[in-house]
């Protein structure tokens, strides 16, 4: 498997010390479908989730805007053999989210109601990893919800 939330914590942190003029106005995070599969507990991957954020807002300037995304499901052709795990974790990155006043990407929902042939598409052959389709539906919702950000401080 890839990277877990916690590596992606020390990439995000070597990335911002290498150029810490960077700015930018939002940096979405999708992360935790790994931890899931190796079993990471849930309080740890939430943790890792919330620092992740934490450097999107501090480490990328005044008014970026972290935007978070729900992991989504494994494709029809595989075995979710995660799916209780992967449901409590969506729900509280949602909670946590709400609290935290942090915008989510519910992407495992706009998986999950697709079915049959509309649903295979969506991911690549091990079930997993999405393709062109998978993506671009990702990128279509995460537009809507940049697009409903209010403007932030640092743009003024």
């Amino acid at each position: 498997p890839g990277n877990t939330a916690g590596r992606l914590v020390q990439d995000m942190q070597r990335y911002i010390a290498a150029d810490p003029g960077r700015r930018y106005d939002a940096c979405v995070v999708l992360a935790g479908t790994n931890d899931l599969h190796l079993r990471v507990p849930l309080d740890r991957t939430m943790a890792h989730l919330r620092t992740l954020h934490a450097l999107a807002e501090e480490g990328f300037g005044p008014g970026c805007a972290p935007v978070a995304v729900t992991v989504p499901p494994y494709g029809p052709q595989r075995d979710d053999d995660v799916a209780r795990e992967r449901a409590e974790l969506n729900g509280a990155l949602k909670e946590d989210c709400a609290r935290r006043g942090v915008p989510v990407v519910d992407f495992a929902a706009a998986l999950t109601v697709l079915e049959g042939a509309a649903a295979v598409q969506m991911y690549d052959g091990d079930g997993v990893h999405l393709t062109r389709a998978g993506y671009q539906l990702l990128a279509d919702e995460v537009a809507q919800a940049l697009d409903a950000l209010p403007p932030r401080a640092a743009a003024a």
